[in-house]
């Protein structure tokens, strides 16, 4: 039996407290004889549930009181599905089929510029180069704008210009390219992608993304 996803959520109370009464009893302690309130350290006012649902529709309920927020991260970074793949039509389809978050790596079949031109049901929810990132923050891995690059999407062409601000990793070029043209809803049509300064050409060159639309090899 295979896990489909795994969600959490962190309630947190808002309302009026009050002291426990005096035959309150929720745990071991209270049975002894000791003075003060038994329950001071136990009284939770944040409360974690964790829903599994696995491939067949059966859903299981699991809960934290400690540390709620803390195990929440550890969960959604650590526990939660992802689909790896290194090939669009069958890997990173396969996750959209199923309604799974999936990451394209770099290092097998398919290409960043196959990934920027990617029909919508092959699209990958993060990109990196190898699974050495699986280490790495997975909001840096998210295919969407980048503060360090503005790109613009013409009929024809897509225009690639740095900011000034911090580029990121190698990929992050690629990621901000992608996020733009799937958003113009291009559809896999190709368009030439051009830079307009020296430092975004650097970074599309490293990607062999510098191309006339239709495939002619050219600086645009």
């Amino acid at each position: 039996m295979k896990i489909k996803s795994v969600r959490t959520r962190v309630w947190n109370w808002t309302g009026p407290t009050v002291p426990p009464q005096g035959n309150f009893c929720t745990n071991a302690s209270d049975a002894l004889w000791i003075k003060g309130d038994a329950m001071s350290s136990f009284r939770f006012h944040q409360w974690l549930t964790c829903e599994v649902e696995t491939e067949d529709g059966t859903i299981g309920i699991g809960n934290a009181a400690l540390a709620p927020t803390v195990v929440k991260k550890a969960i959604d970074d650590w526990f939660a599905p992802l689909v790896i793949g290194d090939r669009l039509d069958t890997d990173i389809a396969g996750a959209t089929a199923s309604q799974l978050p999936s990451l394209m790596v770099l290092c097998g079949v398919n290409t960043a510029e196959d990934a920027i031109w990617a029909i919508p049901s092959q699209r990958p929810d993060y990109l990196a180069e190898d699974l050495r990132a699986l280490t790495a923050d997975a909001d840096t891995l998210r295919v969407g704008p980048h503060p360090g690059w503005q790109v613009d999407v013409q009929s024809e062409t897509v225009t690639v210009r740095t900011t000034g601000n911090d580029p990121g990793d190698d990929l992050s070029v690629v990621r901000a390219i992608a996020a733009a043209v799937w958003a113009a809803d291009a559809d896999g049509q190709h368009r030439a992608i051009s830079a307009v300064d020296d430092t975004a050409r650097q970074a599309i060159d490293r990607w062999s993304l510098v191309q006339a639309a239709g495939g002619r090899g050219a600086l645009a």
